[in-house]
C-alpha cells in the first residue's frame, strides 16, 4: 500500500497468545485458554503462526472445538525432526492467529476470502483508496540466472535496477521452518528449498550493484550452487518475507550417490561477497530469517554492511 507492507488481519493485534495443553502426541493440537479466541472467529480461512524456538509454523486451521477448547490445525505442528514438537522449548508455547474478518480491528490490516476472492481492508488515518497505489504480486520469481557445469553464466552485471514484488504461497497451506529459513519440511518428510525471487547458479562473476529488492514474498537473492567471485555491492534489502540475502546451499543436492559436499567439495559456491548494503526488515512472514545467511561456502567476504531491524540473526554462516 503505496509502498509499505501491510499486515494480514491478526489475533492478538500484538503480542502473543499462549497454550494451556498439548495434545498427548504433542503435535497435533492444542487447548487454548477460554477467552483467546473471539467467538465469531471462524476456522476457515485462518491460519495458525506457532512460535518453536528460532523457527516456526504456519499451517491452516482446520477446527476449532469450542466446547472442548481445542484448536486443531490441518496437519502437525512443527517438523518432524524430534525438538520440533508444540512443547520441547516451553510448556506454554507462543501463537497468534490470522486471517479472519474476526481479527481485523487495526488500521493497515487486511483479510482476504480465499473462495470468492475478495480482499477487505482497513485504511489508515488519511488513506484514499481510490487514490493508492495497491499490489498484491503474482509472480514466484524475477529473475532466475541458471548456467550448466559446461556453460557457466558468465559477466553479467545488473546496475541501478530496483526488484520488487514477488509472492510465495505456502506449499500445501503449511511451512514447517527449520534452519533460518533456508529450507522448510513437506509433507513428505524432506527438506525443501524456500524459493527466492532472484536465483543465480553456476555463474560466474555476476554482479548486483547499486540497487534495490524490496517487497518480496520468499527469500530475497541467493547466490546458490557453484557460484564463483559473485557480488552484491551497494544494493538495499528491504521488506523480506524470509532471508534477505542466501549464499550457499545445503547438503540435499547429490554427486554419485552421496550428498555433493562428500563426493565434490570443490563445488562449493566460492569467492562471493556481500559489501557496502543496506539489509533491513527481513523475516516479515517467516519470523526465523535472518539478514544474510551462509552455509557449505568457501571464502565469502561480508564486509561495511547495515543490517538491521531484523526478528532473529543477522549474519548466520555455517
Amino acid at each position: 500500500m503505496n509502498g509499505e507492507r501491510r499486515s494480514r488481519a491478526r489475533h492478538p493485534s500484538t503480542g502473543y497468545l499462549r497454550i494451556e495443553e498439548a495434545a498427548a502426541d504433542d503435535r497435533s493440537w492444542f487447548r487454548y485458554r477460554k477467552p483467546d479466541i473471539p467467538k465469531e472467529a471462524d476456522a476457515k480461512g485462518m491460519e495458525l503462526v506457532f512460535f518453536h524456538d528460532w523457527a516456526i509454523t504456519r499451517i491452516e486451521v482446520a477446527e476449532i472445538d469450542r466446547a472442548e477448547r481445542i484448536l486443531r490445525p490441518a496437519g502437525p505442528i512443527g517438523s518432524t525432526l524430534d525438538f520440533f514438537t508444540i512443547t520441547n522449548w516451553e510448556p506454554h508455547p507462543r501463537y497468534w492467529l490470522e486471517n479472519d474478518p474476526a481479527f481485523l480491528d487495526r488500521p493497515g490490516e487486511w483479510f482476504l476470502d480465499k473462495e470468492t476472492g475478495e480482499l477487505t481492508y482497513l485504511p489508515k488515518k488519511g488513506e484514499r483508496i481510490n487514490d493508492a497505489d495497491i499490489v498484491a504480486p503474482a509472480a514466484h520469481s524475477l529473475l532466475t540466472i541458471q548456467g550448466t557445469p559446461e556453460n557457466r553464466v558468465r559477466l553479467l552485471r545488473f546496475q541501478g535496477l530496483r526488484f520488487a514484488h514477488a509472492a510465495w504461497p505456502i506449499p500445501d497451506g503449511h511451512y514447517w521452518g527449520i534452519q533460518a529459513t533456508m529450507h522448510d519440511q513437506n509433507r513428505r518428510g524432506k527438506r525443501a528449498w524456500v524459493p527466492s525471487a532472484i536465483s543465480v547458479e553456476l555463474a560466474n562473476d555476476c554482479r548486483f550493484e547499486g540497487g534495490q529488492i524490496s517487497h518480496i514474498g520468499m527469500i530475497g537473492i541467493h547466490l546458490g550452487s557453484r557460484t564463483r567471485n559473485c557480488a552484491i555491492r551497494g544494493m538495499r534489502i528491504t521488506d523480506i518475507a524470509g532471508n534477505g540475502i542466501r549464499i550457499g546451499e545445503g547438503r540435499m543436492r547429490k554427486r554419485d550417490g552421496q550428498s555433493w559436499w562428500q563426493a565434490a567439495p570443490g563445488e562449493a559456491a566460492t569467492g562471493n561477497t556481500v559489501t557496502d548494503s543496506f539489509i533491513e526488515r527481513t523475516g516479515q512472514v517467516f519470523h526465523g530469517a535472518v539478514g544474510i545467511w551462509v552455509g557449505l561456502a568457501r571464502e565469502t567476504q561480508i564486509a561495511h554492511n547495515v543490517v538491521r531491524r531484523l526478528p532473529y540473526t543477522g549474519i548466520s554462516v555455517g
